[in-house]
């Protein structure tokens, strides 16, 4: 079901740059920004009588922008999906943790023509959401706005991993398109995480000065490419079938200590997060801390996977520890970090299993 009904909002105001480059597309920690003119970029079309291709801005002819051609016999859903070099329809995922603002470059034949941007799953297309903003330049370049608030169709998830974004030109609930005809975008942005200055991210595998590993019970660690866009590092863990229902993987950034940052918890920040994919929902994951220079100095907690062969985000909290460990003691140093996928079942129970996981994240207050 590609849409429910088409919500306009109002465009951000008619932006006066001639060319759809405004020159100042940057991706940050904060906002990832596609520029067609990047190497690699290409646009995947669906729908009847349509073409998407990389082309000539049509105001600057040294820019490339995405181009969409339709006629009178196009679909009213036809459009085109966003694919990066070697990554089949996948982008960089979006996150509306803080943000919730998308803005895309469009130059269009006519005011008033739906534009439609819709973020989805790439392993579960039922997972997305999406809203239409209408034009109101003719044959000229403007900046439209998408507040995703209030999506017109679907809902946002924090622990969905939205992946893929298709674009849909004067988007139609009816059998083709109107006002057929060239339509040209450009520079497509939108937010990628949390901007909380508070959130302190440990661990991840993107530097080679994170990509330690240490099992323990049989369960081996490495570090590989994100199993679902094929770029970015990851921790991959295979729990082989004689692991032992205890089995875990330690993360370090310091091998001789096995240790990480300080974490800072305090009377009101206790909670941890970390991203996982796992090959089914209903997994006990265990995350423990301690004080890498006195084992007797821990906490952990238990949470269950909802999701299956996709990526979600578990939050841990240490105010609530597993049963029968002992509570967090804030007075103690916690510089230490290990995961365990299936904690308390064997290997011989639930057999050779994958998992993997990354970003391990303190949640600040």
């Amino acid at each position: 079901n590609l849409t429910d009904q088409v919500k306009g909002t109002n465009s951000g105001g008619g932006n006066t740059v001639a060319s759809g480059s405004t020159g100042n597309c940057t991706t940050t920690s904060t906002l990832k920004c596609y520029s067609f003119a990047e190497t690699g970029l290409s646009i995947t079309k669906f729908g009847r009588e349509l073409t998407s291709v990389i082309a000539d801005d049509p105001v600057d002819s040294s820019n490339k922008v995405a181009k969409y051609v339709f006629t009178s016999s196009t679909d009213g859903w036809g459009g085109g999906t966003l694919s990066t070099s070697g990554d089949t329809n996948v982008v960089v995922p979006v996150k509306l943790t803080n943000s919730k603002i998308v803005t895309l470059r469009s130059y269009s034949p006519a005011a008033g023509k739906a534009i439609l941007i819709k973020f989805e799953s790439s392993s579960n297309s039922d997972n997305n959401f999406q809203l239409a903003v209408n034009t109101t330049k003719a044959n000229a370049w403007e900046t439209l706005t998408f507040d995703f608030t209030t999506p017109s169709g679907g809902t946002y998830d924090s622990s969905v991993t939205y992946d893929r974004v298709s674009i849909f030109p004067a988007f139609a609930t009816t059998q083709f398109k109107s006002n057929p005809g060239s339509y040209y975008f450009d520079e497509l942005t939108y937010p990628i995480g949390s901007s909380s200055s508070n959130n302190i991210v440990l661990l991840n595998f993107e530097s080679s000065t994170d990509a330690n590993l240490i099992q323990f019970g049989g369960a081996p660690g490495t570090v590989v490419n994100d199993p679902v866009t094929g770029s970015g590092k990851v921790a991959k863990v295979m729990r082989t079938d004689g692991a032992e229902f205890w089995a875990g993987t330690t993360a370090c950034t310091t091998v001789s200590d096995q240790s990480i940052a300080t974490i800072p918890f305090t009377s009101t920040a206790k909670s941890m997060t970390l991203r996982v994919y796992t090959p089914a929902a209903g997994i006990k994951v265990k995350l423990k801390v301690e004080d890498a220079s006195n084992r007797e100095h821990t906490v952990e907690a238990d949470v269950f996977t909802t999701k299956a062969n996709e990526w979600e985000t578990l939050t841990f909290n240490f105010a609530n520890q597993s049963d029968g460990t002992a509570a967090l003691n804030l007075g103690y140093t916690f510089n230490k970090a290990s995961v365990f996928f299936d904690f308390g079942k064997t290997g011989g129970e639930v057999g050779a299993r994958t998992y993997y996981f990354d970003d391990l994240t303190f949640i600040g207050q």
